[in-house]
């Protein structure tokens, strides 16, 4: 879409570092934080564009969290608030942990430690586990739609997922800013290459969840991809670049599996003067 459909929605120092998107979509979460550094959990609706601060502004806030029937979550110092409404249940994680999301299906909460573990709590008994191994620091939680897996990434930029049930780990590799696909199968997310400290190159890459399978999705020298997210019930990724400061789509075929090795891009429109090939058909929005 043309620039003339952007538009600016709140600003703070921060705020959207940490965004949330309801699962209706109506809603965006985030962390206010005012000319005193006071933080304030908030939320916009997108239909009106009002923000509603959800809470008075203190000095450790944390981001919110949806779940799929309409409750929010957050932290206000050590305790984890839900709620919808004038309801209100509150636990306490024992620690203060700026990303503690709640799973979608409101079970579970994930959450960091003061050592860079990450702890998962059910909401039902308040049974507090580490689903780390202590080795390294990790960092970043996300619940798969199915609230049965966490992806998270550790402080040196190892991604991995947690299935809580079984208690497996899988850890899928190198990668910046995992996101999961809506029917929790797999994971985005891109890789830099790095020459005598300089960003040279990056590219996007998909992933089966437990690792078993790892696809490089663009290969442009002269193109930077970033921050890779599905859309459009997985059909589509959005990202933008580095370089030329563009948000693109690139659609993926309607057969495109990772198990069979087929991951099938269409193929690219014809190419403009001084464009080189890339192994997506993109366009600007």
């Amino acid at each position: 879409s043309s620039g003339d459909n952007v538009r600016t929605l709140t600003s703070s120092p921060g705020c959207g570092s940490y965004y949330s998107v309801s699962p209706d979509r109506n809603s965006i979460g985030f962390k206010l934080i005012d000319e005193n550094g006071m933080q304030s959990p908030a939320i916009i609706d997108l239909e009106s564009k009002a923000v509603i601060q959800l809470h008075d502004g203190v000095e450790r806030a944390g981001q919110v969290s949806f779940t799929n029937d309409g409750r929010y979550a957050l932290t206000i110092g050590t305790t984890l608030f839900i709620l919808r409404g004038k309801e209100s249940a509150t636990y306490d994680l024992g620690v203060y942990s700026n990303l503690a999301p709640v799973s979608p299906d409101g079970n579970l909460v994930a959450y960091n430690d003061n050592n860079d573990q990450l702890w998962v709590m059910n909401l039902s008994t308040r049974e507090k586990s580490i689903i780390t191994d202590s080795k390294r620091g990790y960092c970043s939680p996300q619940w798969a739609s199915n609230s049965s897996m966490l992806l998270y990434s550790s402080l040196n930029g190892i991604v991995a997922v947690r299935d809580i049930a079984s208690r497996n780990t899988y850890y899928i590799g190198e990668g910046i800013n995992p996101s999961w696909s809506n029917d929790a199968q797999h994971v985005l997310f891109y890789r830099k290459e790095v020459e005598k400290d300089r960003v040279i190159n990056s590219d996007l890459y998909l992933a089966k969840f437990d690792g078993s399978e790892t696809i490089r999705l663009t290969k442009t020298p002269d193109v930077l991809e970033m921050d890779p997210k599905f859309v459009d019930n997985d059909t589509k990724v959005i990202f933008h670049t580095y370089t030329k400061k563009e948000i693109c789509i690139a659609q993926i075929s309607d057969n495109a599996t990772v198990e069979k090795r087929a991951i099938q891009l269409r193929q690219p429109a014809p190419l403009q003067p001084r464009e080189r090939e890339v192994s997506l058909e993109i366009r600007k929005t």
